[in-house]
């Protein structure tokens, strides 16, 4: 993915809403799950995909456990967990959100 990829999702994205009040946020779920069963302990973080993987992350999930919330921008981004207890990166994907114009999604992340 690109910067042309991820201006692309935005473009859709907006125009999605053409004519109506135009959302600059997506409701992104996120349900990490291990083996079939919840994964419990994991913090989600979220930077636009060009920054990586950082120490701060411009997105922070709302909780340790599984699901989680957060209202992200539409575009090309870098997800990963961290565990709660050490910080260390369990495991991460990239992510295309609001991709055809949705305005929620639910993602399921498969954690090692």
């Amino acid at each position: 993915m690109d910067v042309r990829d991820d201006l692309m999702i935005k473009y859709d994205y907006a125009s999605a809403f053409r004519g109506n009040a135009f959302g600059s946020v997506v409701q992104v779920t996120v349900d990490a799950q291990h083996e079939g069963q919840p994964a419990r302990d994991l913090w989600v973080r979220c930077n636009p995909l060009r920054d990586g993987v950082t120490r701060t992350p411009m997105f922070i999930f709302n909780s340790a456990t599984t699901p989680t919330t957060a209202q992200l921008p539409p575009g090309s981004l870098i997800m990963w967990l961290e565990s709660a207890t050490g910080g260390h990166v369990v495991a991460e994907q990239q992510m295309k959100i609001g991709e055809g114009g949705v305005d929620h999604e639910t993602i399921r992340f498969p954690v090692p």
